[in-house]
């Protein structure tokens, strides 16, 4: 069979070949690797332009968090069963270090609900594997660590494209059903009997448990299904003026979402009044106690091979958790507000503040939904609201811990 012409050009033709890729690449590779650097810090793309406007509406933004991360963020650290000024440790570093690595001004960084749970759940799985006499804080420390590097590999491979796959509805659901789990496991510490339930126990236990410990109930109930109904009593009411008084609509709204912080210092006074002339043993209901002042806990986190190799074992669902969470919100945001964010990035901030973050006594953090929309919706401009609310939670650290000593235990719950 005769072929044509054009037929033998087909055959002539060079085939595709990587070899000039390859050569402008090793040309380049300065180039590139100066433009990958600076792609790492979006900071650099703002603070330059950085004015008083800015800083007003920052300002506001970051006071507002900081005023509901601090009471959120001890409940959350009761959540995992370890003491409350992690959260605070937690809280301070990831809104002060994901500033530098933002691709949102909205998302803010900390402890949150589903991820407490979770550490909480991946303690107990730890020490069952691993009997080493490591306290639970060594091994959220630890878990904090290889979160962070594992997070960082992700990020710097530009791989944040691969949770874009997993459905949204497998991330509803199980969000849904850790909200679940969060608040049957807080019912013990709401009665007043916290102690004598293990509330890392599956969620049917825990209820078999509360029941049987029923006749334990201390006053401790009062404290909490009052706070419960003042909190309730707030968010609905003030939802309520909003739209009747549309007039003072901004005003109502601060109200509302002061209440986190009114019930503490509520019920922090209250039992300030009952408690000053008491001794310890004889407190008829259960507080915080002492919080260390300033940052008392940096230390390196335990790197022996075997507890290594068990949290290595059980790391993949905070990983998988903590990202997802974190996408999902700063996606939201970015679509709603009008612009894109940087998976990739967004995982390389996820991975700076637990890697820096362990060091300092923090644990795993991500992003939060409910203070993202307090920020989004409080006017911030800038992810420099990130650092106001660290510092304020700094400050607290330093100034208000002989406070803490006196906040109802029931009240976090």
């Amino acid at each position: 069979m005769m072929m044509s012409n054009n037929d033998n050009l087909l055959y002539k033709q060079k085939q595709p070949s990587l070899s000039p890729k390859f050569n402008d690449i090793v040309h380049n590779f300065p180039h590139y690797t100066i433009e990958y650097v600076k792609s790492l810090f979006p900071i650099r793309t703002w603070i330059l332009g950085y004015n008083k406007k800015w800083l007003a509406g920052d300002l506001v933004a970051g006071l507002t968090v900081s005023a509901v991360i601090i009471p959120q963020a001890m409940a959350y650290g009761s959540i995992i069963g370890i003491p409350v000024e992690y959260g605070l440790y937690t809280s301070f570093v990831g809104m002060i270090v994901y500033t530098l690595f933002a691709t949102t001004k909205d998302a803010t960084i900390g402890p949150t609900a589903v991820l407490s749970i979770i550490l909480a759940q991946t303690i107990r799985r730890i020490k069952n594997d691993f009997n080493g006499g490591y306290s639970d804080v060594d091994i959220v420390t630890t878990v904090t660590l290889f979160a962070g590097i594992v997070s960082l590999i992700i990020g710097f491979l530009r791989l944040g494209w691969i949770f874009n796959l997993i459905p949204s509805p497998v991330i509803s659901g199980y969000i849904t059903a850790s909200v679940i789990t969060i608040s049957i496991g807080q019912l013990p510490f709401l009665f007043g009997f916290g102690h004598d339930v293990v509330v890392t126990n599956p969620p049917y236990r825990i209820i078999i448990d509360f029941f049987r410990s029923i006749n334990k109930t201390k006053i401790d109930v009062v404290i909490g299904l009052i706070s419960l109904s003042f909190l309730f009593a707030m968010k609905f009411g003030c939802s309520y003026l909003e739209k009747r008084y549309s007039k003072y609509k901004k005003l109502f709204f601060f109200i509302g979402i002061s209440r986190y912080i009114i019930c503490i210092l509520v019920n922090t006074f209250i039992s300030w009044l009952i408690l000053r002339n008491k001794s310890e043993n004889n407190f008829p209901f259960t507080v915080v106690k002492t919080v260390p002042n300033g940052l008392k806990h940096i230390k390196v986190p335990p790197l022996a091979s075997n507890l290594v190799f068990v949290v290595l074992k059980n790391l993949y669902i905070i990983i998988i958790v903590s990202l997802l969470e974190h996408l999902s919100i700063a996606k939201s945001f970015g679509r709603f507000n009008g612009y894109k964010i940087d998976p990739s990035q967004e995982i390389i901030a996820i991975g700076v503040t637990n890697t820096i973050g362990c060091f300092l006594g923090a644990i795993p953090a991500t992003g939060s939904f409910s203070r993202s929309a307090l920020k989004a919706r409080t006017g911030v401009l800038t992810p420099f609201a990130g650092v106001i609310s660290g510092s304020c939670v700094l400050l607290s650290l330093y100034l208000l811990t002989p406070v803490f000593y006196y906040i109802p235990q029931a009240a976090l719950s």
